[in-house]
């Protein structure tokens, strides 16, 4: 969130897309991408199953 705020900001000062990628350490190409996106971007781990759980687990309700 920081870097895409970074980003933006620098973008919208006039920077370079290689000084901004420089600055924030990242790919030019993550930059173009950051710069596209007009949300913020976000991660949410996908729901996985513990098998080691799975026989404790009731499933009647």
């Amino acid at each position: 969130m920081e870097g895409w705020t970074t980003i933006r900001y620098s973008h919208e000062q006039g920077r370079s897309i290689k000084a901004i990628a420089a600055e924030v350490g990242v790919a030019r190409n993550t930059v173009h991408l950051a710069l596209r996106r007009e949300e913020t971007p976000w991660y949410q781990r996908p729901r996985r199953e513990n098998p080691r759980l799975t026989p404790f687990i009731c499933t009647r309700a």
